[in-house]
């Protein structure tokens, strides 16, 4: 098997422990019922990596979250509001069935399986308790339907997972409660945010903070560990700034809903683990990590993920591809130290 069969095959056998009863199996993953939402965990995509030099395959979990949706004002204001909130993922709708679903999407290869797939399971859960916990109140929102449904041949699940109402969940909140987890990785961070393509960097105990390129100016990536998330308390958060002239909070809206169809549904730049959102007409990228995913996260592979998505973006709407000037073709022992980081973020 490859990396990519071997990913879903550890979730569902040993990690999710997914029943068969509850669940349908797909030429490259399966569709589950950890309670009333269906969720869908499959590869969608591969492509072979020059730089990592092998096969990378893409990783989706997929929660259906409402259905009926239209997207009027009242509608785009609301999701907004569930994208600014966003975790380890984020809204996007499907215009030809009208459903709004919550999506994560990553590359994953044989080298960082061991540990990307704790991740993609993690982000599995909280979508599953997200959608059972704001599904309701959203639908109550909007004309939307939350988006239940239940197996094919054994109908709807009488009661959810444990992962869905277990001992996980009381883990994650206790350890929500506790200080921030990430400080010592924040200390670390010294060793690599210093150096290219970072043009100014500044950090310590609580986060850092990091300015990439954008044609005459510069994006600005945050990773912080002193605000709570309303859901999960305590953990490390995410936030990639964007300096795009935006006409409208609507316009930008729309714009981030498209980024998220793209980056979470179809093709991941950098970690697909969280969501775009508009805030006073300007773009972000913004993610949470609780404290209990530090077990499996690094900061370091978080911030190199940034900065792909930060080169992505200035090449597709400052037209700044500046990614060439840390990678010029010459041997691997005559590279500047800063190329040889530049490198290693693109294989992010």
């Amino acid at each position: 098997m490859n990396a990519g069969e071997k990913t879903i095959e550890w979730l569902y056998r040993e990690d999710l422990r997914v029943d068969e009863e509850w669940s349908v199996k797909l030429p490259q993953g399966f569709i589950w019922w950890p309670d009333q939402n269906a969720q869908r965990i499959d590869i969608i995509g591969a492509e072979f990596s020059d730089r990592a030099e092998e096969e990378t395959f893409f990783i989706r979990v997929k929660t259906e979250l409402l259905r009926d949706v239209e997207l009027n004002e009242k509608c785009l204001l609301i999701i907004d509001a569930l994208m600014g909130h966003a975790s380890m993922s984020g809204p996007v709708y499907d215009a030809s069935t009208g459903v709004l679903s919550l999506c994560s999407l990553v590359r994953i290869y044989e080298s960082i399986r061991p540990w990307m797939g704790h991740l993609i399971s993690m982000a599995a859960v909280l979508q599953m308790t997200e959608a059972r916990a704001m599904g309701p109140e959203l639908a109550d929102m909007t004309p939307a339907t939350f988006a239940t449904s239940g197996h094919p041949k054994n109908g709807i699940r009488p009661a959810p997972d444990e992962l869905v109402e277990g001992g996980l969940q009381a883990l994650i909140t206790a350890e929500g409660a506790k200080p921030c987890a990430w400080t010592q990785q924040f200390v670390e961070a010294e060793e690599y945010i210093y150096a290219p393509p970072s043009l100014l960097s500044s950090g310590g105990e609580s986060g850092f903070t990091a300015e990439f390129p954008w044609g005459d100016f510069s994006s600005l990536c945050q990773l912080k560990g002193d605000e709570v998330h309303p859901r999960y308390g305590r953990g490390l958060f995410l936030r990639q700034s964007f300096p795009l002239q935006i006409k409208s909070d609507l316009d930008g809206i729309k714009l981030a809903l498209a980024l998220n169809a793209e980056e979470l549904d179809q093709t991941p730049i950098g970690y697909g683990f969280g969501s775009y959102c508009c805030v006073d007409r300007c773009l972000h990228f913004v993610g949470f990590f609780p404290n209990f995913v530090r077990n499996f996260a690094s900061v370091r592979n978080l911030y190199y993920s940034s900065i792909s998505r930060a080169q992505a973006m200035s090449s597709r709407f400052a037209r700044d591809d500046w990614s060439k000037q840390f990678t010029a073709d010459c041997p691997p022992n005559a590279k500047s130290a800063s190329q040889r980081v530049a490198e290693t973020y693109l294989r992010q």
